[in-house]
């Protein structure tokens, strides 16, 4: 990637395609979570509890997904001089010097982008129903921090990565 020119604001948008096929893997799961705990007798076959697991996983994901598609229009994401700003995280920014750090998890695959934020400015950020019970479920694994996931978004997760550590820096220059 080229020098990245930190002085304009960036902003990234939900991707339609990539939701819509995210939406779609949910329904299929939650269709055969819902044929499995219909037609199989938990007390006769395990099978069944993975039917219930099944829709108590990707029941809320595809709840989840489908309010994006009607609620997240528009820009998702910003990326400032000021700050870093994700909508489905808070609709306020995080200043860069509330950003402690910035690094990344994987799992099964799926790539995310962890910000540690200080832990006096988190509270001010009015983190959305979802990014409160991502934060608790990841705290509890070990991973301290708020994750963005690029899964949805029109940037690909490594140019996404090196532009928020890019206007970190930049951020931090200014600050000495």
């Amino acid at each position: 990637m080229a020098r990245i020119d930190t002085t304009v604001t960036r902003s990234y948008r939900q991707s339609p395609g990539k939701t819509s096929l995210l939406l779609l893997a949910a329904a299929v799961f939650v269709a055969g979570g819902i044929f499995g705990a219909v037609n199989l007798d938990p007390l006769q076959d395990w099978r069944a509890y993975v039917a219930y697991l099944t829709l108590a996983f990707f029941g809320p994901c595809a709840l989840i997904l489908l309010s994006r598609v009607f609620t997240l229009r528009g820009d998702v994401l910003f990326i400032s001089p000021e700050g870093f700003r994700d909508r489905r995280l808070s609709d306020r920014t995080i200043p860069w010097t509330s950003i402690w750090g910035i690094s990344t998890f994987a799992f099964q695959g799926q790539r995310v982008i962890l910000l540690r934020i200080d832990p006096d400015m988190e509270p001010l950020l009015d983190l959305t129903l979802l990014a409160r019970l991502n934060r608790r479920a990841n705290s509890a694994i070990g991973l301290n921090g708020l994750a963005v996931a690029t899964v949805d978004l029109n940037v690909r997760f490594e140019d996404l990565l090196a532009i928020t550590r890019a206007y970190a820096a930049a951020a931090a220059e200014l600050q000495t």
